[in-house]
């Protein structure tokens, strides 16, 4: 699987388990906080995007002090700045100095200090970020009604409402914060997104699709969690708001959200799904349990069958997973994707080999009846029916976030692009670069 370019998330793994589009920090020693680059232009003294000419020391501690990186400007997009630059900045890539190679370009985003412009490792952007994040943030130019929902940081905005061909339809303010998971109400007229507070921890927000207009926000959490918090909304009025987390300390939690939140199930929970009335949980002696959010009564689905994520459909009756092959060497040797049928009798647990050498486990659902495995062997894109008979194949690039809407796979690449595909068989096209490189989750309508 393509591994997602970072440029100041390394943190942020930990806390949320959300990825960001950027370029790979070289260096662990250096932690940059995360941040959209779109945010960041707005605050610099100068960018500009330049080759690297060579650097020389400015103190006569050259293991650690600092260096001034020359560079010839090719383009200016901030600042008074002269043909050739003089850029201070630490000594190495695990002081957060520059890492770039001799006749290498790039972007920089600069500070003016007293002794001269300065940047750093977190400030230092690949040519295409910058220049997209220099732009305003483009005109809408869609078609309602909305089809979908991408969730992020894009500047000012934290969400951008798009129509059936990938046009943009609005933006969505209420505050510059960042937006890591989306759920789409029934009936799409309400939306609700998780988003991080820099000060008041996770917060969630329940939005008009249409207008794109906040209509209540909420407390999440303020505590200190770790892996992928999500929400999912149960009713089409958003009356009925639901939330998973892990923390830190503690048991994860699956949170009826309202005021005050309350916590209806808790526990060792090793992988969660929702979907209609349902949750269904990995936790105990890997056993999946489903519970009705409305009675809270709980039934054990199944047993074993590992602790993969699961992706449940929309009207909760399957759910789906993949367990891939042992990395050891040792024990399973094959990978299988799983679904579970829980509606109409007793349970039916179908599955489809995978092979040898597949070790992904990315499932969306297309409807009720068939789900998509987003990055298959050979970065294949495969639809299956209920009962896993494949309907067909596509070739894909292993996609870093994906939803449907119809027989569309709509996705999130790892360059931040919004990319289409037909199902079952069709081929990828990109549709739309967006605005900023911190994309992290999509939600249809």
């Amino acid at each position: 699987m393509p591994k997602r370019r970072f440029l100041r998330f390394s943190l942020l793994v930990c806390a949320t388990a959300i990825l960001v589009l950027a370029q790979a920090l070289p260096a662990q020693a250096c932690s940059c906080f995360p941040e959209d680059p779109r945010d960041e232009y707005a605050r610099a003294d100068g960018a500009f995007i330049g080759t690297y000419v060579g650097r020389h020391a400015l103190t006569e501690d050259t293991e650690f002090g600092d260096y001034a990186y020359t560079f010839e400007v090719d383009e200016e997009f901030k600042g008074d700045l002269p043909e050739t630059i003089d850029v201070i900045s630490a000594s190495n890539g695990a002081a957060c100095g520059l890492e770039v190679q001799e006749g290498q370009q790039i972007g920089l985003l600069l500070e003016m200090a007293e002794d001269g412009w300065r940047s750093n490792l977190c400030r230092q952007e690949s040519p295409e970020n910058l220049r997209r994040v220099a732009e305003p943030l483009p005109e809408p130019n869609g078609t309602p009604p909305a089809a979908f929902l991408v969730g992020g940081s894009f500047g000012e905005a934290r969400v951008i409402s798009l129509d059936s061909e990938g046009r943009i339809l609005g933006y969505g303010y209420d505050g510059n914060y960042d937006v890591i998971h989306l759920s789409m109400c029934p009936g799409g007229q309400r939306s609700i997104e998780l988003y991080r507070s820099q000060f008041a921890g996770l917060r969630y927000a329940v939005r008009d699709v249409d207008t794109l207009q906040v209509l209540r926000d909420g407390v999440f959490t303020t505590e200190s969690y770790r892996f992928s918090p999500i929400v999912f909304c149960r009713d089409a009025e958003a009356k009925k708001v639901f939330g998973f987390v892990t923390m830190y300390e503690g048991p994860a939690r699956v949170l009826k959200l309202g005021k005050p939140n309350k916590t209806i199930h808790k526990g060792k929970v090793r992988a969660v799904g929702f979907g209609g009335d349902r949750v269904y949980l990995r936790e105990g002696k890997r056993a999946l349990i489903a519970i009705d959010l409305d009675s809270r009564k709980q039934v054990v689905a199944a047993r074993g069958q590992g602790s993969a994520p699961l992706s449940v459909s929309p009207d909760g009756m399957r759910v789906a997973w993949v367990i891939p092959r042992s990395q050891t060497g040792e024990g399973r040797q094959t990978s299988s994707v799983y679904l579970l049928e829980t509606g109409g009798g007793a349970p039916a647990l179908h599955e489809a080999s995978l092979g040898e050498s597949y070790t992904g486990q990315a499932l969306v659902w297309a409807g009720p009846d068939r789900v998509v495995l987003t990055c298959g062997p050979d970065a294949s894109i495969r639809t299956y029916d209920s009962q896993l008979q494949e309907l067909g194949s596509a070739v894909g690039s292993c996609p870093y976030v994906s939803s449907t809407v119809g027989d569309t796979l709509w996705s999130i690449d790892y360059e931040a692009r919004l990319v289409r595909l037909i199902l079952p068989s069709g081929s990828e096209e990109i549709v739309l670069e967006l605005p900023s490189p911190t994309a992290f989750t999509i939600s249809s309508v």
